[in-house]
């Protein structure tokens, strides 16, 4: 009678455990890559609540006088975009926008639509968090 395994049987074993390696690796990429768009994510809502603030202080003028100089409020009706903000690690660009309307059958009320737009890289490569 002999004791041990034969070749097939390690091989087959090994095979099976490749298999597991692999889609463990993969489900460590993913779960890595989600991670990072989530802190994106977090960033852009972040940067959204800091603007909406300072839009904030605006909401009761419509126009100031200073002197010569007439200030527009920038919650005036139409499109705007604010300066591109550089973050994060690797630096991220994300574009804000932002536009305003008036609500309809309503006594001057103005709906302000915020948006956040970053581009993530395919491949994050030698960066780590």
């Amino acid at each position: 009678m002999k004791k041990g395994f034969t070749l097939v049987e390690i091989v087959v074993a090994l095979v099976i455990l490749a298999m597991c390696m692999a889609g463990i690796s993969n489900l460590l990429v993913s779960s890595k890559f989600y991670l990072r768009h989530s802190r994106c994510r977090i960033q852009a809502v972040n940067l959204a609540r800091f603007y909406l603030e300072e839009l904030g202080m605006h909401v009761r003028a419509d126009q100031w006088e200073i002197g010569d100089y007439v200030y527009e409020n920038p919650l005036s009706i139409g499109s705007h975009s604010l300066e591109d903000v550089w973050l994060g690690y690797p630096l991220i660009r994300y574009r804000l926008s932002y536009d305003v309307s008036d609500v309809p059958d309503s006594d001057g009320l103005r709906k302000v639509k915020f948006e956040v737009r970053w581009i993530e890289p395919a491949f994050w490569k030698g960066y780590a968090y």
